[in-house]
């Protein structure tokens, strides 16, 4: 029971925490960029791994099955992105700010940082396609295996970001 608690206790105060520091501060441009890239990938993936699934679940397909929803998913994050970022590009330069500021140190930095975390994703999941492959799995696991490492890579990268916007590196 008292795990429960503690469980309870602890998410009250990281949501409190987040809440309050939203409250205080405003974003970047960089930071806004970052939260669009960080969701329109998290959505539009995340439906296209679900149309995957279900189809493999059902079973066996062919290994150009999939090539239709991976080009219609990549085309619609390219306008997804388009879209958002200049919807927030206008939104901050109503707001004043400035979108076209050279980056600082700060923010090469949280780049750098973020960056590590996800090619080391990305390595270790092209690493473990490759054993996949030796193994004599279909190429269509294998195609979509390696989409979802670069996909879980760009989610830990902007995700990192966003953390390290919000702690201050």
């Amino acid at each position: 029971m008292s795990y429960i608690l503690d469980i309870m206790y602890v998410t009250y105060y990281i949501m409190s925490a987040v809440l309050y520091a939203m409250a205080e501060t405003t974003m970047s441009f960089r930071e806004t960029s970052a939260w669009i890239s960080l969701t329109s990938i998290l959505a539009v993936f995340g439906f296209y791994f679900t149309v995957v699934g279900r189809a493999l679940s059902a079973g066996p397909v062919s290994a150009d099955t999939f090539l239709g929803e991976y080009v219609g998913a990549v085309i619609l994050l390219v306008v997804l992105q388009i879209v958002l970022q200049i919807i927030a590009a206008v939104g901050t330069r109503i707001g004043g700010g400035d979108v076209e500021t050279a980056r600082d140190e700060r923010e090469k930095l949280i780049e750098l940082k973020a960056n590590r975390f996800g090619y080391f994703i990305v390595l270790s999941g092209a690493v473990l396609v490759a054993g996949a492959i030796g193994y004599g799995l279909p190429g269509y696991w294998t195609a979509n295996a390696l989409v979802a490492a670069v996909v879980l890579g760009e989610l830990v990268r902007f995700g990192a970001q966003l953390v390290y916007y919000r702690i201050g590196v």
